[in-house]
């Protein structure tokens, strides 16, 4: 029992041997067949024919020889290679080129020519002549002894009527000259006249404003009319509206008094005034 098992397990390992070259080993293409012309009729050999070999006995185990094995090529182990990842450079875009702008033509501006003044001849001068005569000298002459005696001049009888018109008609021209200047000096002396007639009132108000006026607890103003005369005294004075108090009437009537004599007024200036006089 024991030695079935162990050729069982011989027999199995050659069959799986023999399957392994199986599937590794294709066998060759056969050779063609050799015709050999035959002389006679063919004999069948036959192996195991012996005696011996049909004989009982015990069982001897078949060792086949093992087949060559076809040495196997390991197959290309494919080891995946990491290659480094470049890394990502920022690329600068440059910008485009402007377009060239166009060029400025400057307009071409013509020199201005100034206008060329009119050529005046020239005239040629002639060398004046040198004069070779002897240089007098500059010491005055010597006075005539006879000085003493003076030749009277004849005075002209016959024209004593023309002499007295050529006076009338002088003394007719200076009268003219004379009335006109008066004309003249009565023209220039009228702005003065007016412009002292105009100022006249200014002046008598002035006058009055400086009179120093009493103090007084009354309070009150009193309109005071007066008239001046031609030589600038006080001709008259009276209230034309009362303060409502007789002291205080008074005393305007009384800074009238102190402040004339008033200036002599000009012809045709205005002598009669009013003026509120006011007590403080």
């Amino acid at each position: 029992m024991i030695a079935q098992s162990h050729s069982i397990k011989v027999v199995a390992l050659v069959a799986a041997m023999a399957l392994h070259v199986a599937v590794f080993w294709r066998p060759a293409a056969a050779p063609p067949p050799i015709l050999i012309a035959a002389a006679g009729a063919s004999v069948e050999a036959k192996m195991g024919s012996s005696f011996a070999d049909m004989a009982v006995g015990v069982m001897t185990p078949t060792v086949a020889a093992p087949a060559p094995v076809a040495p196997t090529t390991p197959a290309p182990v494919m080891s995946a290679t990491m290659t480094g990842v470049n890394p990502v450079v920022a690329v600068q875009v440059e910008p485009a080129p402007a377009p060239d702008a166009p060029e400025v033509v400057e307009p071409t501006v013509a020199p201005v020519v100034p206008p060329t003044p009119p050529v005046t001849p020239v005239v040629p001068v002639e060398a004046e002549a040198i004069d070779n005569s002897p240089t007098t000298s500059i010491r005055p002459t010597a006075r005539p002894r006879n000085l003493a005696q003076r030749t009277t001049p004849v005075r002209e009888r016959g024209n004593a009527n023309q002499q007295a018109t050529a006076g009338s008609n002088n003394r007719q021209t200076a009268s003219t000259q004379l009335s006109s200047g008066s004309q003249a000096s009565s023209g220039d002396s009228a702005p003065v006249s007016n412009a002292a007639v105009t100022n006249y009132p200014g002046q008598v108000m002035r006058r009055i404003s400086r009179v120093r006026r009493p103090r007084t607890s009354e309070q009150g103003a009193a309109m005071v009319a007066f008239s001046i005369s031609a030589n600038g005294s006080l001709a008259s004075a009276q209230i034309a509206r009362s303060s409502g108090s007789a002291a205080l009437d008074q005393m305007a009537l009384q800074i009238l008094q102190r402040a004339s004599p008033f200036p002599a007024p000009p012809a045709g200036a205005r002598t009669r005034f009013q003026v509120e006089i006011t007590t403080r």
